[in-house]
């Protein structure tokens, strides 16, 4: 059964990839939503939260500011500074890159379309989302942390329109988007990705990695990270009376990461 509905999936992105990339996305998030109420990850949220005082605690992204309830989901990690740290190097390196525009395919609630722009003052980000939800989200944060003028929320995008965005070079794209990578990293339809950095989230119940990888081999020096366990000590804020490792915990399935930075810019 599950493989009959990624079947269907994969094919509704390819033949309607707006829609479904809409469907998909709120459908998703809504799951995370009920996901986070059943284990209560909400209230943990909540107390970490006030604990950083609605700051990132540690990482490439420390000290910016997240508004949980603009889009309460994955809270714990990213108040932490731990969300997704197998990538902490990669963004390090893609920010000394310094790239002039970034689109960030998957935005929710800007984690990281407003966490380059603090970083990157010079740049321009693009923060796409199917989900008006997380284009509110996305806003409210960007607003939040002084960079609103710099992070523009915008809508499904195409693989054929996705240079409208990568302008000026060089150029970064950052994408999470539920499996809709295999049809938006198209180098054919938009060659400027042969000359753009990209670090993808890839989903693996829709293809492999390698399908990407021929794509880009030529162009890009290409890194495959893996997800990798999470230990107490990767807190570093005092969070004695919380369930740290509840707290710790993504739910990772089924993914990995690939970081392609161009060879030529």
């Amino acid at each position: 059964m599950r493989a009959i509905k990624d079947a269907i999936k994969s094919a509704a992105f390819a033949v309607c990839p707006d829609i479904a990339l809409k469907v998909v996305s709120i459908r998703s998030r809504r799951l995370i939503e009920a996901q986070v109420r059943a284990l209560q990850l909400d209230e943990l949220a909540r107390r970490i939260s006030r604990i950083t005082n609605r700051a990132v605690a540690k990482g490439p992204f420390s000290g910016m500011t997240l508004d949980y309830e603009a889009l309460p989901i994955h809270g714990t990690p990213k108040f932490l500074g731990t969300y997704e740290q197998e990538l902490h190097q990669c963004i390090e390196r893609a920010i000394e890159l310094s790239p002039r525009s970034i689109l960030n395919v998957g935005c929710a609630e800007g984690y990281y379309a407003v966490g380059f722009a603090r970083r990157l003052p010079a740049a321009t980000v693009w923060a796409a989302d199917a989900d008006p939800k997380a284009q509110r989200a996305v806003s409210i944060n960007a607003s939040l942390n002084g960079v609103g003028d710099r992070v523009a929320a915008v809508g499904a995008v195409r693989s054929e329109h996705l240079g409208a965005y990568l302008i000026p070079e060089p150029s970064l794209l950052f994408m999470d988007c539920e499996g809709a990578e295999f049809t938006l990293l198209d180098p054919v339809r938009d060659p400027i990705l042969l000359r753009t950095h990209i670090i993808v989230e890839v989903h693996a119940e829709f293809g492999s990695n390698g399908d990407i990888v021929s794509r880009f081999e030529s162009t890009h020096r290409i890194t495959q990270i893996d997800p990798a366990p999470r230990h107490r000590s990767d807190a570093t804020i005092d969070c004695s009376e919380i369930d740290i490792l509840q707290a710790l915990d993504e739910r990772t399935d089924k993914k990995s990461w690939l970081f392609m930075e161009a060879k030529e810019t």
